[in-house]
């Protein structure tokens, strides 16, 4: 006998079943149990019916805890303060929660399949049924937030969170309230708006906002000020009617490059409302929101113009002072290595100025060898010294003429008394070097010829005289080899009379030499100008070949003339690289 699984049976049609059911079976091998199987029998019968009811009970109390479970959950459901719904494919609600249905403003059951799209404003119904359409073909969580229809009053802002059902028929949306969050936000942007409309009312830039054919949508009152326009006389121009350096043209070509790379700052000129026109630097912008458009800061820099171009003059008077002056000068920020050089330092040193400033091993190498030492001992100690050095040195011969430059070099410190900063100016000595040489030279002549005069008179021998001359000509002088030859008119030969300082004795015997001979006919012609030769690098001159053998550097040659007659010469010789005078 079946029964129908869905109605409940009570206990006594069990008990009816379970007769007929007794009835229906037979003693085992139809033998009549004993006395003993009856006993045990109805024992096994009666612990069987105490388990029964012991699981009876275990199952009423179950059945308990179900309902009880059932209660709190279908009240968690019901009053969670977040609004829960069942939609189907179709976009109809299947089952809601009561938050749901009141965030809804219906009656739960009024919402039974009805369309969830109808609740939705119509500006918002577009994007929940792209929504809905995602959450069904992807099978991952979803986002939306739209507005619901809230009887006239203001719109009922919600977030919906959507998953879709096991089955896939049907997906779990969840609905949160974030009206009050769209409010704040809404407030929060409005103030936002508020502080921007007044940061760029009082900006000290200018302000633009222009749409893509280069209208101006927005202008502040800083620009108004600048262009001399109203602001309403500027929304109803374009940035042709202001641009003055640019064609419309390049305008136009211009707006296009802003909007391929974004962003663009650039310096141009725009007209006033009086013709005048005025130096502007812009920033601007793009942002493509809201079909597009360019925001753009302008500053006038005019007076930044002005304070450029004194700059320069100012520059340009300096570097023709420095250049008159033959004065250079330099700086060297030690924090950052920033090295900067005059004009005229790049010529002193002979370097080019496309190299730019050389670093300060490269620096170096442009300095004598000699000196380089002590000019590299002068920059460590300008680092500690609180008064500023100053040196005398030479450029290496290296990279071109030699120039003797006299350095002065300061430190600069910050607040704590560190050195930051190298400065220093280098002024070009060459030529009062060169002066003061000549100078020595001419008064070196001027002793020997005090002396020899001194000498000529206090004398009787004509060779005790020279060697008289000759040694205070050597002392003045400071020279190590010394000869004086007299003209024999009658053999046509210059003889030596008195010498001092030769190594070698042949030497001095072929200092006497004829008329007739290539070498003292160049010396006559040289003694005939009737002035005083001097010859530094005696080792790069041609002849001399006597000196050269005594190693003799540097010469000096003085004629000895009576009215006008070649008498002789006197020659003195240094072994050391010797500065006379100018050389010939």
């Amino acid at each position: 006998m079946k029964r129908n699984q869905h109605k409940p049976v009570d206990a006594a049609e069990l008990r009816r079943d379970a007769e007929e059911r007794l009835k229906r079976q037979k003693p085992e091998g139809g033998k009549q149990r004993t006395k003993p199987e009856a006993e045990r029998l109805v024992h096994e019968l009666q612990v069987h019916q105490i388990e029964l009811e012991m699981q009876n009970e275990e199952l009423r109390q179950a059945r308990t805890e179900m309902e009880t479970l059932l209660a709190r959950y279908t009240n968690l459901y019901d009053f969670a303060p977040t609004g829960y719904l069942n939609i189907d494919r179709e976009g109809a609600i299947r089952q809601v929660n009561l938050t749901g249905a009141r965030l809804l403003r219906v009656e739960r059951s009024r919402l039974m399949n009805r369309l969830f799209g109808l609740f939705v404003s119509d500006d918002f119904r577009p994007a929940f049924k792209a929504f809905l359409e995602k959450v069904f073909a992807s099978h991952t969580k979803e986002c939306c937030e739209v507005a619901l229809l809230n009887e006239g009053r203001r719109p009922l802002f919600v977030r919906l969170e959507s998953v879709i059902s096991e089955d896939g028929q049907e997906c779990l949306v969840m609905v949160m309230d974030i009206t009050e969050r769209r409010q704040a936000e809404e407030q929060a942007l409005h103030e936002s708006e508020a502080r921007h409309r007044t940061i760029l009312r009082t900006a000290m830039d200018g302000f633009w906002r222009v749409d893509l054919q280069g209208r101006l949508l927005e202008v502040n009152e800083t620009y108004c000020r600048m262009s001399g326009y109203s602001e309403q006389e500027l929304l109803a121009m374009s940035i042709p009617d202001l641009e003055a350096a640019e064609t419309p043209a390049d305008t136009a070509v211009h707006i296009q490059r802003v909007a391929a790379q974004g962003e663009d700052r650039f310096e141009s000129r725009h007209r006033r409302k009086d013709g005048s026109s005025f130096a502007v630097e812009v920033s601007v912008q793009y942002k493509p929101a809201e079909g597009g458009h360019r925001v753009a800061f302008l500053r006038d820099i005019t007076e930044r113009r002005r304070t450029e171009e004194a700059l320069r003059r100012n520059e340009a008077s300096l570097e023709a002072a420095q250049q008159r002056a033959r004065l250079g000068s330099w700086e060297l920020d030690l924090k950052s290595g920033r090295r900067r050089w005059s004009k005229e330092l790049f010529r002193f040193y002979h370097r080019d100025p496309a190299l730019g400033v050389p670093l300060p091993d490269d620096f170096f190498a442009l300095v004598h060898p000699e000196d380089r030492a002590s000019i590299q001992e002068v920059h460590k100690l300008a680092e500690c010294a609180d008064q500023p050095l100053s040196l005398e040195f030479r450029t290496n011969p290296a990279h071109g003429p030699i120039l003797y430059l006299d350095a002065r070099i300061h430190s600069v410190r910050d607040a704590r008394g560190e050195c930051v900063q190298l400065a220093g100016t280098v002024l070009d000595i060459t030529e009062r070097k060169r002066a003061e040489d000549a100078l020595q030279a001419q008064n070196t002549e001027l002793q020997i010829l005090h002396e020899t005069s001194r000498t000529i008179l206090a004398s009787r021998n004509i060779q005790h005289m020279a060697a008289s001359i000759l040694e205070k000509a050597l002392a003045v002088s400071r020279c190590d080899v010394g000869v004086i030859r007299l003209l024999d008119r009658t053999s046509r030969t210059l003889d030596p009379i008195a010498s001092h300082g030769y190594r070698n004795p042949k030497n001095l015997k072929q200092h006497r030499r004829h008329l007739e001979d290539g070498t003292t006919g160049r010396l006559l012609r040289i003694f005939a100008r009737k002035e005083t030769v001097v010859s530094e690098r005696v080792q790069d001159k041609p002849g001399l070949r006597i000196f050269k053998r005594e190693g003799v550097q540097s010469l000096i040659l003085i004629p000895v003339l009576a009215d006008h007659d070649l008498l002789g010469a006197l020659q003195l010789g240094s072994r050391t690289p010797r500065k006379f005078g100018p050389h010939l």
